[in-house]
């Protein structure tokens, strides 16, 4: 009775040292080195911690290392590792493999790198935060990290980081990775075999970011893209292999971006596109065949671009904003886009002079219409404006444009068909007779100019003549005879869209000098001597006609005879 009695107590015993492996469920902090070190001592056997963990020293420089951790290999809660000002790495955690929560590693003033998570695979809370660590160089440690369950995996404001050398096993991320605030971050080195982020990709404020190289295996981003600020980042080479964004793109405030050409393979967004303060940015090359958008387009404060470039782009299911754009003189990168469903904002583009190349835009779908401060723009009376001002209740905001696009009734003048018409070099000829004008005719150039006109335009004029506009055409022959000219030029499509024209008739240009003469009545005078013929003279009319003459006539006779027509 006594053996088995002791063997009962052993065993009891036993069962309560083995419920003793690890604290009870709750939330651990250790707040100085010898309580990590104790740790090892009371729970030798302890592999699995339930609860948040917290390593964060109360008196600056006190804990220096996580050896007593050493056996710790989940953790089912979160964990903070954040203030300690003496540890350098995070040696003595090399057996952690799981984090069920969140896992924050911030403000540790002298961690250099992240050795010591080498057996680390699996983070599955909302936040991997590696943050504020002002001496970190890189993230060498993390060699078994293949995929971040987490939802953020959050790498910024450590002020020293160079490069991300240290997760280059990593391929995905479950969720969004934000890479920002790090000044001294020149490449991304590290990335270099990521393929897909499930969410967000924001890569911001990294001012000496001068390349992103090492994300060329990156295909699809299933939230929003964020590039910017990086205010040394030429280029997004090393994107070329992206081809899907879920949501959004934003590319703001990198002055030196000159190309984007490697977000060609990009041909749908499920939400916004925006281009915002670019300064170097000339064109929008690589978004050309992006061909539709599901929230709003907005190209805004970029200084030198010249050309939107956005050829592809037919629908915007969202507002269109093209503003402050100082070098952009026309609209003709939009001129395949035909649907929206918002606002259409134009303003603050001063050089912008040129607006068909958003002709198409289907009238009916827009809700707002602003065009101001445009201060090079007069014309403004394309299709779809034209249409959205003839609603009923259109709403717009239309001031401070050059005259004709100035407000909704100048820009209204101009949507209708108008045509001019312009006379120069009329000309007569003589008809093959230089002496007769009853048969000059004559013939002259006309130039017809209009507004809101097809190819061509016809005249009612005794020809029936034609012609093409903004071209110098030769109209005749007409007479002379039938005095000034008048007929009607209308345009070829619309009979309702026409101008009257008059043209003076030159003067005749027969004008050669013809002159014939009719001599009668030629009688014998015997000069008073009837019986001496040899005195006799003689006398006869002379009566003198002609064409383009002058009032008389004279002639050579011996007695230098003169007179006037017809007499």
């Amino acid at each position: 009775m006594k053996y088995s009695l002791a063997i009962f107590l052993g065993l009891f015993l036993a069962a309560i040292s083995s419920f003793a492996q690890c604290p009870a469920a709750g939330d651990i902090t250790f707040s100085s080195q010898s309580e990590i070190d104790n740790f090892a001592i009371n729970y030798p056997n302890c592999t699995q911690i339930t609860g948040n963990v917290t390593i964060q020293e109360s008196t600056t420089g006190n804990i220096n290392n996580f050896n007593g951790l050493n056996n710790i290999q989940t953790i089912e809660g979160n964990f903070y590792i954040s203030q300690n000002s003496a540890i350098t790495n995070l040696n003595g955690l090399d057996n952690l493999q799981t984090v069920t929560g969140d896992f924050y590693i911030f403000e540790n003033d002298n961690l250099i790198d992240l050795s010591g998570l080498g057996a680390l695979n699996s983070i599955q809370g909302d936040y991997f935060y590696i943050g504020q660590n002002n001496n970190m160089t890189n993230l060498s440690g993390l060699n078994s990290l293949s995929n971040v369950e987490a939802n953020y995996l959050y790498i910024g404001h450590n002020d020293n980081l160079q490069n991300l050398n240290g997760i280059s096993n990593l391929t995905s991320v479950n969720g969004a990775l934000v890479v920002e605030y790090n000044p001294e971050l020149d490449n991304l080195n590290g990335l270099e075999n990521i393929q897909t982020i499930g969410g967000n990709l924001l890569i911001g404020d990294n001012y000496y970011l001068a390349n992103i190289n090492s994300l060329s295996n990156l295909t699809s981003v299933g939230g929003y893209l964020w590039l910017g600020p990086n205010q040394n980042l030429p280029s997004f080479s090393g994107l070329e292999n992206l081809n899907s964004v879920g949501l959004g793109i934003w590319i703001g405030r990198n002055n030196s971006l000159t190309d984007m050409s490697a977000l060609s393979g990009i041909s749908s967004l499920g939400g916004y596109l925006m281009v915002d303060e670019n300064n170097s940015l000339q064109n929008l090359n690589g978004l050309h065949n992006i061909t539709n958008l599901s929230e709003l387009l907005w190209i805004g404060n970029n200084n030198s671009l010249t050309d939107i470039s956005l050829s592809g782009l037919t629908t915007v299911s969202g507002d269109v904003l093209i503003s402050d754009n100082n070098s952009l003189e026309n609209l003709n990168g939009l001129s395949n886009l035909t649907t929206i469903n918002g606002y259409l904002h134009l303003t603050g583009n001063y050089a912008l002079n040129n607006i068909e190349g958003i002709q198409q835009i289907d009238h009916n779908a827009i809700s707002n219409l602003s065009i101001f401060e445009n201060d090079n723009l007069a014309e403004c009376s394309v299709t779809s404006i034209c249409n959205y001002l003839e609603l009923a209740t259109p709403n717009t905001d239309i001031h401070d444009n050059l005259t004709g696009c100035n407000n909704d009734n100048e820009i209204e003048v101009l949507c209708h068909c108008s045509i001019s018409a312009t006379i120069s070099n009329i000309l007569c000829n003589d008809n093959g007779t230089a002496s007769n004008p009853d048969d000059d005719v004559f013939y002259f150039d006309i130039n017809v100019s209009g507004n809101k006109t097809s190819a061509s335009w016809s005249a009612n004029d005794p020809n029936n003549s034609t012609g093409n506009y903004d071209t110098n055409v030769n109209l005749g022959t007409y007479p002379i005879s039938g005095g000034d000219l008048n007929f009607t030029v209308t345009d070829s499509d619309d009979n309702t869209c026409s101008t009257s024209v008059n043209v003076s008739v030159p003067t005749t240009c027969s004008n050669s000098c013809q002159i014939a003469a009719n001599v009668s009545n030629i009688l014998c005078n015997d000069n008073g001597t009837p019986t001496d013929d040899s005195d006799d003279i003689f006398t006869f009319d002379l009566n003198v006609t002609g064409s383009n003459l002058g009032a008389s006539w004279s002639a050579n006779d011996p007695n230098n005879s003169s007179g006037n027509y017809n007499t």
